[in-house]
């Protein structure tokens, strides 16, 4: 015959100051007494053991030293609550949890170890454990916030030898003192199921309440009793008695990730000519932002910092020798191959008239190079010209820093670099607002032609 469970989880005691969640959580020191009888001679029980073994495994999850005992003799009891009680502090969070046989004679709760001999009403005090008692014992440790949780209503092996000597169904209630609260896993007076599975049913659904974050003590029983009532379709209904003064949060919610900010058009400006490490880009930062947050940095780096070499001399119109009509001399004994290779394509696709334009000249030198693979000599013809604020040069310099430009053009070997990109492309903008420009930025990074 299946033994009905009384499973009046008298639980969580809670004694606890005035002061809010917070001022809890800070030291705070928890230590749980754990025990689980089954084993008992005359009646002996399915799940307590497994009961105080998850209850346990939960606890030590929650930050709990737990002191534990299995099929538990009356001097096992005490002995444990004494190691229990030696581990409590006046800020310790203290919770016992009991599973297993649990009486009431005249109005007082009893439990039961399983070497417990009762053949009489006055054999009760002496045999078994009184509820209050253990509660009095965890009060005169000192410790402020107080939590016992007992699955102790499973049937009553000594019913019958009790009849009629005050003894009752069920445990008998408890009033919960201020700053506590007193939990059942069923109304008093009454009795409960004790579940198919591993765990009693109120205990099962009370392991998962404290899995949940974030829940305040209240709570957590709330939801146990919710699903013991969906479970039972009624028949059995958890209860608890509240006191609280302060908010109690079991299994604490994981603190929010702060999202980062998007980077600043001065933050990205700074971090290029951070990376570039060279005096034109650190002089470059402070013509644009001469009180900015990195200012006094960049003095003290334009001051530091060399340039790795001559700057260029400025644009303007000069005379050149015109273009030759000719083509070009025999190559010289000096001239590699990459040098002859550049020469030529860059007189075959100069236009007319370049020779009296240096910019002109400039930008086309930075193509040829671009176009024979020589991406970091392209690189350095483009930031001269974009320095000077050419908008083209600037235009062509993001997209040769630009990850998605390189990738739909097919070029490899070259490290791309997302801030750089979005600093000169933003820097084109700014040279140049004409729509033609805008529309060759297009969607940003990654999306120019």
């Amino acid at each position: 015959m299946k033994h009905a469970v009384l499973a009046a989880a008298l639980g969580f005691i809670l004694f606890a100051s005035c002061a809010p969640t917070q001022a809890w959580a800070q030291g705070e020191k928890r230590v749980a007494l754990v025990i689980g009888n089954a084993a008992y001679k005359d009646a002996p029980l399915q799940n307590p053991v497994n009961d105080a073994r998850g209850m346990a495994a939960r606890l030590r999850q929650l930050g709990f030293d737990v002191v534990m005992r299995e099929n538990a003799t009356r001097a096992h009891v005490a002995s444990a609550i004494a190691e229990f009680t030696a581990k409590t502090t006046p800020s310790t969070v203290a919770l016992f949890f009991y599973a297993g046989h649990g009486i009431q004679v005249r109005g007082r709760n009893y439990l039961i170890p399983v070497d417990a001999a009762i053949e009489s009403e006055s054999a009760v005090a002496f045999s078994a454990i009184d509820v209050a008692q253990i509660g009095d014992e965890i009060e005169q440790a000192g410790v402020r916030v107080r939590l016992i949780v007992l699955d102790a209503c499973r049937n009553n092996p000594f019913e019958k030898k009790l009849r009629g000597v005050g003894q009752s169904r069920g445990l008998a209630p408890m009033d919960a003192a201020r700053g506590s609260l007193v939990a059942f896993a069923t109304a008093p007076g009454s009795v409960a199921a004790d579940g198919d599975g591993a765990n009693s049913v109120y205990t099962g659904a009370l392991l998962k309440a404290l899995a949940v974050p974030g829940l305040k003590a209240e709570d957590v029983f709330k939801r146990a009793r919710l699903s013991v009532l969906e479970q039972t379709r009624g028949a059995q209904t958890p209860w608890e008695q509240s006191a609280l003064t302060g908010d109690l949060v079991l299994h604490a919610a994981p603190a929010a990730v702060p999202t980062a900010a998007a980077p600043t058009p001065e933050l990205l400006f700074w971090q290029s000519a951070h990376a570039a490490n060279r005096l034109e880009e650190y002089e470059a930062y402070l013509r644009q932002y001469p009180e900015g947050s990195f200012a006094a940095l960049a003095r003290a780096r334009v001051a530091a910092v060399k340039p790795v070499a001559p700057t260029a001399a400025p644009l303007r119109p000069a005379a050149a020798p015109a273009r030759p009509a000719t083509p070009p001399a025999k190559p010289t004994a000096e001239d590699d191959d990459h040098t002859l290779l550049v020469r030529a394509f860059a007189q075959a696709v100069a236009p007319p008239g370049d020779a009296g334009r240096p910019a002109e000249a400039m930008m086309r030198r930075a193509e040829a190079l671009a176009a024979v693979g020589d991406h970091g000599g392209a690189r350095l013809f483009y930031e001269r010209l974009a320095l000077a604020g050419d908008a083209r040069a600037a235009l062509a310099l993001a997209r040769s820093y630009d990850p998605g430009w390189l990738r739909q053009q097919g070029v490899v070997g070259v490290a791309p670099d997302l801030v750089r990109a979005a600093y000169w492309y933003a820097r084109a903008e700014a040279f140049d607002q004409s729509a033609r420009i805008s529309a060759e930025i297009g969607g940003g990074t990654g999306n120019a032609p």
